[in-house]
């Protein structure tokens, strides 16, 4: 089998409790069925508490969280009971594979780690190889694919490969990336719906080839579009009615409309070419393709995960200049931690994230006519 993965992605260690935050309090830690049997066959206190701690519904097992919604083996000191006195081969799945993710592609396996960590947030805005990608052969279970779906999946592959150019080029800023990125998932939507691997492969090639001068025109996308004041408190107003992890997540967002004049008028001046910020915005959206384009290959759909990239790269920035109006200038680890909450809150809620995808295809404020003048 091959491993492909970005090439930060061996660098990650746990910053256990030196991270400002801990991934083992306020969600569900589920326990995959190996580590049930493991647990149930401790001895000692700790396989009694272990098994004290364990919750069973139907199929599903978890843990029952204490205080606070803290796991019960989260120390006062925010380290691992578990990890102390058995070491790491003791942890459930969850655990020992969290932030990283996966996806098969038959014989092909790609890894990624996710926003929601703080540690792997820093690695991926302080990425300083953007879209590099590495491979190596490894073990594992192949996901079985059907002959007569490779040529649409080469095609896909060719299209991310295009989406990449789009948001690495120099001379794009992040927002224009952003709005060609939408054009492009919109074009290669009704290709996806008709299954036509050879009209994607065309359109990669096109947008590869004439993304910089596609971005002359997009002046012209905000000719009757709505005032983006009125779609950026709609955008707010929507992720603030999604179920929060933390409960203090749909305030902070719903106050950002009392300075949304201003706060507008700094997201449109584009940083520097040279900033930080101009390269951490980029890799937000390098990191939302890799993550995200391919699964479009299973659910067919690709045009409500850019409006994802692009409503979640927007909202980030949104609140990276709420803080810079307080702060008067925007350090990296703001919007590393703007980037963790926007992650935690929308992309590890499955059900927050089924909502955003059902509003992409049904909400005028998700259309690309709206969306448009929050990126230019």
């Amino acid at each position: 089998m091959r491993i492909r993965k970005p090439s930060y992605y061996d660098s990650f260690r746990c910053t256990a409790s030196a991270c400002s935050d801990t991934c083992c309090a306020g969600w569900e830690i589920g326990i995959d069925p190996d580590s049930r049997e493991r647990y149930r066959k401790i001895e000692g206190p700790l396989g009694e508490k272990l098994r004290a701690s364990m919750k069973t519904e139907g199929e599903d097992c978890s843990f029952r969280l204490v205080k606070g919604e803290r796991c019960p083996f989260l120390t006062e000191e925010n380290l691992c009971q578990l990890i102390l006195e058995k070491g790491e081969k003791t942890l459930c799945a969850i655990c020992r594979e969290h932030p990283r993710f996966h996806r098969w592609f038959g014989s092909l396996m790609e890894s990624g780690l996710g926003l929601c960590c703080e540690e792997a947030a820093r690695l991926i805005l302080n990425d300083r190889e953007p879209g590099r990608l590495l491979e190596e052969e490894g073990e594992g279970e192949e996901e079985p694919l059907r002959e007569e779906d490779l040529p649409l999946l080469d095609a896909l592959f060719l299209s991310r490969e295009a989406a990449f150019f789009l948001l690495l080029h120099p001379d794009l800023s992040p927002g224009e990336s952003c709005c060609l990125l939408l054009l492009f998932a919109a074009e290669l939507q009704d290709l996806l719906d008709q299954e036509d691997a050879a009209g994607i492969s065309r359109l990669s090639e096109s947008y590869s080839r004439e993304g910089k001068s596609l971005a002359c025109d997009l002046g012209n996308l905000l000719e009757n579009s709505p005032a983006p004041e009125e779609i950026a408190g709609k955008l707010l107003t929507f992720f603030a009615g999604l179920e929060p992890l933390d409960t203090s997540w749909p305030q902070r967002l719903l106050s950002l409309q009392e300075s949304l004049f201003a706060l507008l008028s700094k997201v449109r001046e584009e940083p520097p070419k040279k900033a930080e910020r101009f390269r951490a915005y980029k890799n937000l959206l390098v990191y939302f393709v890799y993550r995200y384009w391919m699964q479009s290959f299973f659910d067919g759909e690709i045009l409500p995960k850019a409006k994802l990239f692009a409503a979640g790269y927007f909202l980030i920035r949104l609140l990276d200049e709420a803080d810079r109006s307080l702060s008067s200038e925007i350090s990296p680890e703001i919007s590393i931690q703007n980037a963790k909450a926007f992650s935690k809150e929308v992309e590890y809620s499955e059900e927050n994230l089924s909502a955003f995808y059902t509003a992409a295809w049904e909400e005028d404020f998700l259309s690309l006519s709206s969306l448009f003048p929050l990126l230019l």
